[in-house]
């Protein structure tokens, strides 16, 4: 970053901290976000999911060797880290669904590492064809790299009722504590592929996991919960 960039930066965070600072009520969209931004006077109210996910109806999700990624393919989304926990996991099958600067690169790994038949790269899709690949699918994985503020790809599967194994990035443990997914110990190969295993090993749990999933998404994530806490911090704010 050249200097001019940097105090640009600085000087955009500054305004932003003076804006927070005045403000009657700053709002988070997570637990996890209001730690780390440290903000007066904050709240944490969670991103809403789009009814369109509520409102997806999944087949049953009985391959239970099938995993599925779906976003954009950048290096902070893991892809790398979730092909090499493949390796581990032999009898796995993926989909991944997206496109992004590093998808020749990762379609490369796939063939160096051995994963190249088990691994498909499906390109964009849209959302029916997502509720499709949701369906066949035991697990999504949020394989992320980056602290993310909130997880609309782990926050979406949770309202479709399928079960999510994530690492232990931002604010995913957060969306996904209590039972309600699978979070590995580390962003690592070995770590993801053990999370990986436990979900897909175990179908009761996974069950479990999806129920509690949907029942958080319906009352912390839908539109209809979401609208009257924000219309109650306006009034407040205002009186």
């Amino acid at each position: 970053m050249c200097p001019k960039q940097g105090l640009a930066g600085r000087a955009r965070v500054g305004l932003h901290r003076a804006g927070a600072a005045a403000a009657a009520v700053n709002v988070c969209v997570s637990r996890y976000l209001a730690a780390e931004t440290n903000l007066p006077r904050s709240v944490t109210v969670y991103n809403p999911v789009s009814r369109r996910a509520f409102d997806s109806e999944l087949n049953s999700g009985e391959q239970n060797e099938l995993v599925v990624f779906a976003g954009r393919l950048v290096t902070e989304k893991g892809v790398d880290v979730l092909l090499r926990a493949m390796a581990i996991l032999p009898n796995v099958q993926l989909r991944i669904a997206g496109e992004g600067p590093m998808k020749l690169t990762w379609e490369r790994l796939a063939v160096e590492i051995g994963v190249g038949d088990r691994a498909r790269f499906l390109g964009a899709k849209s959302f029916a064809e997502l509720i499709e690949i949701y369906g066949d699918a035991a697990v999504l994985c949020v394989p992320t790299l980056s602290r993310e503020s909130f997880g609309y790809a782990a926050a979406e599967a949770m309202a479709m009722g399928r079960a999510v194994v994530a690492t232990p990035s931002g604010a995913l443990p957060e969306l996904l504590a209590d039972g309600r997914g699978f979070i590995s110990a580390a962003a690592t190969p070995g770590a993801l592929a053990a999370a990986l295993q436990q979900a897909l090993g175990d179908g009761d749990r996974r069950k479990r996991a999806e129920r509690k999933a949907r029942d958080f998404a319906l009352n912390s994530l839908s539109v209809d919960t979401l609208g009257p806490q924000y219309e109650a911090l306006y009034q407040a704010a205002a009186s």
